[in-house]
This record gives C-alpha cells, structure tokens and sequence, in this order.
C-alpha cells in the first residue's frame, strides 16, 4: 500500500502488505449462494480460478478441455459411483478436497 487506506471496513496503513488469494474471491457470499459447498453444477458460476479481464490465463481453455477428457475417460473406465458421505473441503491459499467417500 502507497497511502492509508481503507478496503471492506478495514483499515490499512500505508506500506501494509496485501494477499490476493482467488480462492477466498471464489468464496464470497455476496457472489455465490452457499459458497462453502462443493456445487460441480452451479448456475452462473463466475469463479476467479483463471483470473479476470486483461489478466485471465492464456491457458484456461485448455485447463479445462484436458479435464474434461480426463473426467470422461475416469467415468467411462471405473463403475457407476455414488457419493456417499459429505465432502470435506479444506486448504489454506488453494481449496482442495480432503475428503470424498464414495462406494460403487
């Protein structure tokens, strides 16, 4: 920070140090119904993953082309699934599941 400040009620003094983290942006409960909750469907998801605007990664459609083959391939190979308890989302900087029970 050049100069005092003040961002979403908190103050900050200048020569603060600042964190971006686009997980905690992807969890904004102004931004997303039940934001915690681990929603694979979820209308109109507006997710910061791949940054935004002028700073989106070049390599985002990709990203997503290579998980969608390799979503098809896993769910062509194993037999059918259920998920059979809650899934149990952690990390610091990153989100990461911790925990996914399932039975097939």
């Amino acid at each position: 920070m050049t100069r005092d400040t003040e961002i979403g009620g908190v103050r900050l003094a200048a020569g603060a140090k600042v964190l971006l983290s686009w997980a905690s942006a992807n969890r904004d409960a102004d931004a997303f119904s039940d934001p915690d909750d681990f929603v694979f469907d979820r209308p109109n998801n507006r997710h910061l993953s791949f940054g935004a605007g002028p700073h989106r990664c070049l390599g985002a459609h990709l990203a997503r082309l290579e998980l969608e083959v390799v979503l098809e391939e896993m769910l062509r190979r194993i037999p059918p699934w259920r998920v059979v308890g809650p899934v149990v989302m952690g990390g610091g900087i990153n989100r990461l599941v911790r925990s996914l029970p399932v039975e097939w």
